[in-house]
Parts: structure tokens; sequence; C-alpha cells
């Protein structure tokens, strides 16, 4: 606001300089008149500036926006990818040939856990006993 008040007043005293001209003193008149509107360049030119910084800034903002979400979805595929490693891995040590071999760690822990009954139960990732199932 405070800019296009002093642009309105340059205007209006570029405008006023140029009607009080008379024919008698022209070279003097046209220098006036060539700082004022030198003034007025200066004005608009430092306003464009500014215009364009305030739009940099928003498109910097933007990006920056656009930067964390990308490293979000990075983070949440990077533990997609891992987790089908996981099961890829999983998968390549599966025995199809009838036998079924179940490892369970830390037995006597798992039992004291099921007769206290906090854990009356373990849980394994599927297995196969045949190649058909």
């Amino acid at each position: 606001m405070e800019h296009d008040l002093s642009f309105n007043y340059e205007t209006f005293e570029f405008a006023s300089a140029s009607a009080s001209c008379g024919l008698t003193d022209n070279s003097t008149c046209v220098n006036d008149l060539y700082a004022k509107l030198e003034k007025c360049y200066d004005t608009l030119t430092v306003r464009a500036a500014h215009d364009e910084s305030n739009q940099i800034k928003l498109s910097i903002n933007e990006v920056d926006t656009y930067l964390a979400e990308i490293a979000s979805n990075q983070n949440i595929l990077q533990q997609e990818m891992l987790s089908i490693k996981q099961k890829v891995e999983e998968i390549k040590f599966t025995s199809y040939d009838g036998m079924l071999i179940w490892k369970v760690t830390n037995v006597l822990h798992k039992i004291a856990d099921s007769q206290s009954r906090r854990q009356t139960s373990i849980y394994s990732p599927p297995f196969y006993s045949s190649s058909i199932g």
C-alpha cells in the first residue's frame, strides 16, 4: 500500500511538472521531467524486484514441502522393501520335502510365559510341509 501511495504521488508530481513547463525554459523542464521519470522507473524496478523476490520465496517453500513429502514417501518405500526382502528370505529357506522344521528359540522363557498366562501361544510365519501346501 505504501508503494502505491508513493507511486501515485510521483505520478501526480510528474504530471503537474509537465503541465507547468512553459515554452521559455525547455531544457530545464526536460531535465526535470527526465529526473522524475527516472525516479518513477526506479520505483517500478524496486517494486518488480520485490514482487519477484516474494514469488521466489513462495516457490522455495513449495519445493521444500514437495521434498519433505518425497522423503516421507521414500522412508515408507524403504520399510516396505525391507519387509518384502524379509519375506523373500523366508520363502528361500522353505523346505518342500514333506518335513516340517520349526525352530523355537528361548523355549524355557516361552514355557514360563505360558504357565504364567502372559502369552499362551507362539506365532510364526506361514510355512509349507509340501510343495502343494
